[in-house]
């Protein structure tokens, strides 16, 4: 279990679908909140990035440190978008965004 004074979230599996709802699993719960989802939050420089509902953005705002997050957008767990920090968003990739996207594409 992770030490409540921790800035840095307890990572869970890895989710492959493309939902858009909540992974937020806490350690006691069978399985992730699976409301659906408002924010997108790119955890660390290894773009590790989640999935949550209002819910727990108020408690990753709280009690946790991430680099980056925005609203979710159709785009957020579509294979191959980019996350986009100027404009605060993913967007599939164009001429355009990929001047202003991460080097490394972000798995949703």
């Amino acid at each position: 279990m992770a030490d409540a004074q921790t800035p840095f979230v307890p990572k869970g599996e890895r989710r492959f679908d493309s939902t858009q709802t909540c992974g937020y699993q806490p350690s006691t719960a069978g399985e992730a909140c699976g409301k659906p989802g408002a924010w997108h939050v790119m955890w660390d420089a290894e773009l590790d990035n989640s999935i949550t509902c209002n819910e727990h953005m108020e408690l990753i705002q709280r009690r946790w440190m991430y680099i980056d997050r925005h609203p979710i957008t159709s785009d957020c767990t579509m294979p191959g978008a980019l996350w986009i920090f100027l404009n605060d968003r993913c967007e599939y990739p164009s001429e355009t965004s990929a001047e202003k996207a991460v080097v490394r594409e972000v798995p949703a």
